[in-house]
């Protein structure tokens, strides 16, 4: 099925490579340290071109690479009039995710068929490794030769640093993987790993000091930082109890509950929002 257009059927929005980087750029500077990490925006991996005819279901696997962990901050796909809402997952070796409550953001082309669909800030962190792209409704995902018959797909994203001592003062390192037992500030074996990683940052640059910070997800509640008997700051408390035991020098580390008061995402609408919010984070305040 082909579709042509003229320029006034130009969707809502139209990134490009140059465009995203070029925002990125700009905005690092002022961000610096207000943002998890470093801001470091993917650019767009597969996007429509006005200039070349578009047809439905991608007869090529649409994959994408994320050289670190990476925390999706948007995503934005094009469809031919889907008849139910859009879910887009990506499957891979590394794990496999659901990006959901996508909102149509425009419409182009004959009858506006065409039309552009976005979820921003999913609140899913991507692990490293290749992954294939696939729609709920892949017969009318919309795909062209300049996209090598691929489906037409935009990633913004934050790499997620691992390791500290790349850190500049002020800025944090979301420990994503972090799990404990529901309500409580025991940890769970899953964590080791990230704990040992974190264990190993704090080893490797031993004049960088840091603040651990948790967080709790209680929506529609009044902000409070003792919230749920400060769970926040005992989750924050059993990670630094973990790296003291393996060796950390207590002068090194500090901890503190945010309660409720720094939700990511105040109206979550996922699990993967609800789960976001719940995190300790490793600020650094010293190097």
């Amino acid at each position: 099925m082909r579709f042509n257009r003229k320029p006034s059927d130009a969707p809502v929005e139209n990134f490009s490579r140059k465009s995203l980087i070029a925002t990125a750029v700009s905005l690092a500077a002022v961000l610096i340290l207000l943002v998890p990490v470093r801001l470091d925006a993917y650019p767009v991996v597969y996007d429509w071109n006005k200039d070349v005819p578009s047809r439905s279901n991608p007869p090529v696997k649409t994959i994408v690479k994320f050289d670190t962990d990476t925390r999706l901050d948007m995503v934005r796909v094009y469809h031919l009039a889907p008849q139910k809402p859009i879910t887009i997952t990506l499957k891979g070796k590394s794990g496999s995710y659901q990006i959901k409550n996508f909102a149509r953001v425009g419409a182009f082309g004959p009858k506006k068929q065409l039309q552009v669909y976005r979820a921003d800030k999913p609140g899913i962190v991507v692990k490293a490794g290749d992954y294939q792209v696939m729609s709920s409704d892949t017969s009318t995902w919309l795909y062209n030769a300049e996209t090598g018959n691929r489906g037409f797909l935009a990633i913004d994203g934050t790499r997620q640093s691992k390791e500290l001592g790349q850190l500049a003062v002020g800025q944090r390192l979301v420990l994503d993987n972090i799990q404990f037992a529901g309500g409580t500030a025991t940890i769970l074996p899953p964590s080791f790993p990230t704990l040992n990683t974190l264990y190993s940052s704090l080893a490797r640059s031993k004049t960088l000091k840091v603040e651990l910070r948790g967080h709790i997800n209680k929506p529609g509640a009044r902000l409070d930082m003792k919230a749920d008997n400060d769970l926040g700051g005992r989750r924050a408390k059993a990670v630094y109890d973990y790296l003291v035991n393996k060796g950390i020098a207590k002068q090194r580390l500090s901890y503190k509950g945010y309660g409720n008061t720094q939700m990511l995402h105040p109206k979550p609408q996922t699990p993967e929002q609800e789960a976001a919010n719940r995190r300790v984070e490793a600020v650094v305040v010293a190097k």
